[in-house]
């Protein structure tokens, strides 16, 4: 065997056996990993998207989230408060949506600089409409979500956080619920052994 096979040859399985372990790990289904709870505190910017209500009188509206979170194995639970800022088309009326949500988490794959992960939310939002003449607070609504996320490790117990989700927004402008998105960005701190 010449110089330049052999040396490929040698490459190749020392990238291999570096691989094995991480790819035997992968294998592992998330109800078999085991891990001591580990947790989280985060926050984040959002864009929330509203259509079909009231022939999409709901314009786009940026907003926060502030949670915590408690991960065991790939599996998390994190507990928030969220709040935006919609306006109403051809009126001065501001649309804002707040209150508490419960966000479960599947983390697909081990914790490590990357881990993306499936993500469901239950929002219980207060609606209220305020403008020049009138304001009106609404009963709480319910918004229901789902969709993907990644945590991006920017260092030890330092994540940037990163989720879009398809959500249903119980918006009290007629009879007709509002299909729409959800879209988080931000910085999480903890989770350093989540999805292991």
């Amino acid at each position: 065997m010449s110089t330049r096979p052999r040396r490929a040859a040698v490459a190749a399985f020392a990238l291999l056996s570096a691989a094995s372990p991480l790819a035997a790990q992968r294998g592992v289904p998330p109800w078999e990993r085991r891990a001591e709870p580990t947790f989280a505190v985060g926050g984040a910017g959002l864009y929330a998207g509203i259509r079909g209500s009231e022939a999409g009188r709901v314009r786009d509206g940026y907003g926060f989230d502030v949670h915590a979170a408690v991960g065991v194995s790939a599996f998390a639970l994190a507990g928030g408060y969220q709040r935006s800022v919609q306006a109403l088309r051809d009126t001065d009326t501001e649309l804002t949506l707040q209150g508490p949500y419960v966000e479960p988490r599947v983390a697909l794959a081990p914790g490590g600089s990357f881990t993306p992960y499936l993500t469901g939310r239950v929002a219980f939002l207060r609606q209220k409409a305020e403008g020049d003449v009138v304001t009106v607070s609404g009963s709480t609504r319910t918004s229901v979500g789902g969709g993907l996320g990644l945590l991006v490790s920017l260092g030890p117990a330092i994540h940037l956080d990163l989720a879009a989700q398809y959500t249903r927004f119980d918006v009290q402008q007629d009879t007709r619920r509002g299909d729409g998105a959800l879209v988080r960005a931000g910085l999480l701190f903890g989770f350093d052994r989540w999805g292991r």
